[in-house]
C-alpha cells in the first residue's frame, strides 16, 4: 500500500505539468486561480506560524512577523 502510494504521488506532478498541453486556459481566468492558490498558502502558513508568535511574545518573532507583512505588503 505504502508503495503504491508513493508511485502515485512521485507521477502526480508529471502527470499534472503533462496535462497542462490539453487544458486551454484563458490568463485571466489562471490570474484568478493562481491568487486564489497563493491566498489559501498564505493562510495557511499565517495560521500555523502566528499561534507560536502568541505563545512566546519575543520581540524577535514579533518583528519577524511585522516585517513578513510588510513586505508581502510591498510585493502586492
Amino acid at each position: 500500500r505504502t508503495r503504491m502510494r508513493l508511485v502515485i504521488c512521485g507521477h502526480a506532478p508529471v502527470l499534472g505539468a503533462l496535462t497542462t498541453n490539453l487544458i486551454n486556459l484563458q490568463p485571466r481566468v489562471l490570474a484568478f486561480q493562481l491568487s486564489c492558490f497563493a491566498g489559501f498558502l498564505l493562510y495557511l502558513g499565517a495560521s500555523d506560524l502566528l499561534p507560536h508568535v502568541h505563545e512566546r511574545p519575543r520581540g524577535a518573532l514579533i518583528l519577524s512577523t511585522i516585517a513578513g507583512l510588510f513586505t508581502a505588503g510591498l510585493i502586492v
